[in-house]
């Protein structure tokens, strides 16, 4: 695996301050980025920007009042009018790969893999980021956050943002989301959180994957995701396919395999497989190509971690060609390996060790 410098960025205090810091770390640089991503969406038929305009005020209205402080500190570092921020906040994460141009929500169609595996009596999970480029993966990074009365935690992804795809928190839970296709409803007078929030949210306010379910019963989503969860206290491992309003957790057991498929709810199955691997297995993507892939991989002896599971992430038939970062981590032990600034990551980016931010 190559290595090189990762940047991590660091930041503390209120919602507001820490926006602000991460404003002024990018200040030379967010304003050129953002305007990037957002034509490269237009010109390639992604997005209206013109519906982007109209929707994205309203929509934010309806997020927690401390990412709006936490957006607008950002704003204000990055000397950006907050509008502009908004409008890419929502085009980023509301764009679709196929279908209408801002398509409904609970239509996300990203294809990120992830697994999570047993190796030598330690769980380690592996994850490929796959999602609309346009320039984005030169610019991302880990961004540690300790928000007032908040869990602190470590995210993946741009520098800039306020979501989060993928993260750790001090309490050494580890959670990332696939996209995953949703088709219930809405359950009456219950708050929604925005999907791209839920993973922040989660890091910043649980402490084992029983109190991300509690998270999940008191909120709805306004998409599907399946969240890739590992308590690094316990050992404690589960995917959770979330709804709108509902959400099944599956857990394996020993000598079996979990896989979840974002795009075709046959294949939501519990299978006997020794042969796979001596302990549980998860893992999950969004075609029927890449799972038969990552089950020929992850059926090889494994004894070398990270380089096995980076090895399967950045194979051609299960890395797409728009995965902007990966992550490879032992949330037990704290080892997180970070995958970033080529295109695709996995394969063509720089693989660097990013070390574990609390005592």
């Amino acid at each position: 695996m190559s290595a090189g410098a990762c940047n991590v960025m660091c930041f503390e205090g209120s919602p507001w301050d820490v926006g602000y810091a991460q404003g002024l770390a990018v200040k030379d640089t967010l304003r050129g980025n953002n305007e990037e991503y957002i034509g490269g969406m237009a010109r390639a038929g992604l997005l209206d920007t013109a519906q982007m305009r109209r929707e994205a005020m309203p929509w934010f209205a309806t997020v927690a009042p401390r990412y709006r402080e936490e957006l607008d500190g950002i704003a204000r570092g990055a000397g950006i009018p907050p509008s502009k921020m908004i409008e890419w906040l929502y085009g980023s994460c509301y764009a679709v790969t196929g279908g209408d141009v801002m398509g409904a929500p609970g239509t996300i169609s990203g294809g990120c893999t992830s697994v999570i595996a047993s190796i030598a009596g330690r769980t380690w999970i592996a994850h490929n980021n796959d999602w609309h480029d346009f320039g984005s993966h030169r610019w991302t990074s880990a961004i540690v956050r300790h928000v007032e009365g908040r869990i602190p935690n470590l995210v993946f992804g741009l520098q800039g943002d306020v979501t989060a795809v993928v993260g750790v928190n001090r309490e050494r839970l580890w959670l990332n989301m696939n996209g995953f296709f949703a088709n219930d409803e809405h359950r009456p007078h219950t708050p929604v959180i925005p999907y791209p929030l839920v993973i922040r949210e989660a890091l910043e306010t649980c402490r084992s994957i029983g109190d991300v379910e509690d998270l999940l019963r008191e909120c709805d989503r306004d998409a599907g995701t399946a969240i890739y969860a590992v308590d690094g206290k316990t050992g404690e491992v589960a995917v959770i396919e979330c709804g709108f309003g509902t959400y099944i957790r599956r857990d394996p057991v020993k000598s079996k395999t979990v896989v979840s498929c974002s795009r075709d709810l046959s294949i939501r199955e519990v299978q006997d497989d020794e042969a796979v691997l001596p302990d549980a297995l998860i893992f999950g993507s969004n075609t029927r190509e890449r799972i038969a892939r990552l089950r020929e991989l992850l059926a090889a002896p494994m004894t070398d971690p990270p380089g096995d599971l980076i090895r399967v992430v950045a194979d051609p038939g299960v890395e797409a060609s728009d995965t902007l970062y990966s992550n490879v981590a032992c949330p037990e032990t704290g080892e997180l390996w970070f995958g970033s600034g080529g295109l695709p990551a996995a394969s063509a980016g720089t693989w660097c060790r990013v070390g574990w931010p609390w005592n």
